[in-house]
Formats: structure tokens, C-alpha cells, sequence
């Protein structure tokens, strides 16, 4: 015989467990989205530029000592969090357009970021946490990699919503043509 108590329990139990997934989805890449929402906010017209560079260091900070995998998957995450409300222009044009645009340029960038190799184990200890020193050298170098193929590729590039351009109005702008 069916235990009423029982059933309600396990119903209690199955929805407690999508609280938690839930909750374990947001903590794993709402920190990643709402780095690339700060990335967002250094866009003309906002301009914004300080809080860019906050969203680099927590974009930073959640692809540490991960797995390509789950690089990958967060860089996604920034990626929507950057490109869906920067390329929201293109709803004007087609909404199905914005959408695969949204699409390919995250790919693009999330590929290109989760590429950035993390640091190499220290010898005495393979299990040793990478260095986020290593990581000033090579998401830099990622991002820039990330701009450049997205300013030339597909159909002759988009150079809107480019995170070098969240920096125009900041003083890092004269400098920038040195690199």
C-alpha cells in the first residue's frame, strides 16, 4: 500500500535536491555571467571602464585552477553574460540573427579563454595548485587572441563588443597602442 507520508516526503526530497542543483548551478556560473556583465558595462554607451576591469578579475579568478572542461564552461558563462546584452543592438535587425550571433561569438570567446593554459605543476608535487601568476601571462594573451579572431571571423568579423573597446574611455587607451 502507498504511504501517504511517504510520498510527500520523497516529493519533499526531490525538490529539495533541485533547490540544491539549482543553487549549486548559480554559484558554479552566476559568478562567471555577472563578470561578463561587468565586462558589459565598459561598452560605449555606457563606458563604464573601471568596472571592466573588475569583471576581467573575477573572470580571472573563476577560471583558476579548473579543468578545460569547466574553463570552458564558465568562459561560456562570461561570454553570455558580455555578448548578450552588448550584441542586444542586433534585435533591431532579427532576433533569430542575434541569437546565432550571440551563439558563435560566445563559442568563439569561450574557446579562446578556456585555452589559456593554466600553469604547470610544480615538479616536487603534481597535485599542487596552479599559479594565478601564470595566469597574468596567458588571459591576457587570450583575450587579445579572442578579440583578433572575433574582429576577423565569420563573414569578415564583428568588431562590436570587443573587450578591448571596454577600455576607450579609460586611461589605459594611449597606452594600449604600445602593446
Amino acid at each position: 500500500m502507498n504511504d501517504p507520508g511517504r510520498v510527500d516526503n520523497l516529493s519533499r526530497a526531490g525538490e529539495t535536491g533541485r533547490v540544491s542543483g539549482l543553487r549549486a548551478f548559480v554559484r558554479s556560473y552566476g559568478t562567471p555571467f555577472l563578470a561578463g556583465l561587468l565586462l558589459t558595462s565598459g561598452l560605449p554607451p555606457f563606458g563604464w571602464w573601471p568596472l571592466a576591469l573588475v569583471g576581467a578579475s573575477v573572470m580571472a579568478t573563476t577560471m583558476q585552477q579548473r579543468t578545460w572542461p569547466d574553463r570552458f564552461r564558465r568562459a561560456s558563462a562570461v561570454g553570455l553574460g558580455f555578448l548578450g546584452p552588448g550584441l542586444f543592438w542586433v534585435t533591431e535587425f532579427h532576433l533569430v540573427g542575434f541569437l546565432l550571433g550571440v551563439a558563435i561569438e560566445t563559442f568563439f570567446l569561450a574557446a579562446v579563454i578556456s585555452l589559456a593554459p593554466p600553469a604547470p605543476a610544480p615538479r616536487r608535487s603534481p597535485q599542487a595548485p596552479s599559479s594565478p601568476a601564470w595566469m597574468l601571462l596567458t588571459l591576457p594573451a587570450s583575450l587579445v587572441l579572442a578579440d583578433a579572431s572575433r574582429s576577423a571571423w565569420p563573414f569578415g568579423g564583428t568588431p562590436i563588443a570587443l573587450i578591448s573597446q571596454t577600455q576607450i574611455g579609460g586611461p589605459l587607451t594611449q597606452v594600449a597602442r604600445l602593446g
